[in-house]
């Protein structure tokens, strides 16, 4: 997820006419009035910052621009509060300490964790390291968040098996439940999509067969299971019934506003600040910077045996701490025209807000936060 951005379609759409599906903001700083996107969409806070419409808001309720909490800051839970964490953090409710804002369900079987609350699916924290808890007996019960890097788990038997090779056949209906590893997808071999192998992500060429189409992506915290070869500019697309990998059309012109963009699969519409006048773009940039920078995230991922099909990458993840270099320099396969936000296009994973360990609140803290809630 973007801190401030996101190609998430918004589709706020004000009057029968305008289709934007981005626009360009006016920021706002922390503390000043904030329109109801409802009834301004070109307007937003600043950068750590979102728009507080109250406790009881309507649909065209104005709000005020209102700082995220940070590592170790106070939250109370709710997303329709005043005190909500910033991306990537999650609200810790230990029984022994008043909530704050965390890192959490970040690491995999294997990883180093500060606490249950920083393993994936509940899991247990011993010695430092996320385990299966043991309430599981022993037994898997999630494709990726309850094993190892280079197992996934069979969920008919419950055990976690070593995840498939490059050229192994996969998706084998009641043969086995293996998974291809991280760095591999499972690929049609042919248009009729009966056999299926493991292929490495971004290979596959010009009219080879593909699974399913992924018309956008980003390299936020993971890698997409991309079959074609992005650096031939191609996507796995339908056509004639078939998904194969194509170059994209060519982007529509025009007011996209008004008349929509034609393929809509493969781009959005966006539009300048204070203006319906909506131009469509690419979701992503292909090419080779994008198919380099793909490469680079992914053999990074496996070398350091980051699960990354599980949890939230946030901050603490394997893949942040060891490969941020190949995400929060800028993604090469986003177009800088996306970025309509305000301040830096960045991931949220990219951000640390705070000391990178645990914080337990202390006592001193918590005498703190009870006399302050005393007096609201």
């Amino acid at each position: 997820m973007k801190l401030l951005i996101s190609l998430v379609v918004l589709l706020v759409v004000i009057g029968s006419t305008n289709a934007c599906d981005t626009y360009g903001q006016k920021c706002v700083k922390v503390g000043s009035p904030c329109p109801n996107p409802s009834v301004d969409p070109f307007t937003t806070c600043e950068e750590g910052s979102f728009c507080y419409y109250g406790k009881s808001p309507t649909s065209t309720s104005s709000g005020n621009c209102t700082a995220f909490a940070v590592v170790g800051e106070y939250c109370d839970g709710s997303q329709t509060s005043n005190t909500i964490c910033a991306p990537g953090l999650s609200c810790y409710t230990g029984s022994d300490s008043p909530n704050t804002c965390q890192f959490g369900d970040y690491a995999a079987i294997g990883e180093s964790c500060d606490s249950s609350f920083s393993c994936i699916n509940n899991n247990d924290c011993v010695n430092g390291k996320c385990q299966l808890r043991a309430a599981a007996n022993g037994k898997c019960n999630d494709a990726w968040s309850d094993c190892a890097f280079g197992y996934s788990c069979n969920t008919t038997s419950n055990a976690c098996i070593p995840t498939l090779t490059s050229g192994a056949a996969c998706n084998v209906p009641g043969l086995t439940q293996a998974r291809c590893a991280v760095g591999l997808v499972c690929s049609p071999v042919t248009t009729e999509r009966l056999n299926y192998t493991c292929v490495p992500v971004n290979s596959k060429g010009p009219g080879a067969a593909c699974a399913s189409q992924v018309a956008s992506f980003s390299l936020d915290g993971s890698f997409p299971s991309l079959e074609c070869d992005v650096s031939q500019s191609l996507l796995c697309l339908l056509n004639n019934g078939n998904y194969t990998c194509q170059t994209p059309p060519a982007v529509s012109t025009g007011n996209c506003s008004a008349t929509a963009c034609q393929s809509g699969s493969t781009e959005f519409c966006s539009c300048p600040v204070d203006s319906w006048t909506g131009t469509c773009t690419q979701y992503n940039t292909l090419g080779a910077d994008c198919s380099k920078a793909f490469n680079a995230l992914a053999k990074c991922a496996v070398d350091n045996k980051c699960q990354i099909y599980a949890g939230s990458p946030n901050y603490k993840s394997c893949i942040y701490q060891h490969c941020s270099s190949d995400m929060c320099g800028g993604d090469a396969c986003v177009p800088t025209s996306s970025n309509q936000g305000c301040g830096e296009s960045q991931y949220a994973g990219c951000h640390s807000y705070s000391s990178s360990s645990f914080v337990r609140p202390t006592t001193i803290f918590i005498a703190l936060i009870a006399l302050l809630l005393s007096l609201i």
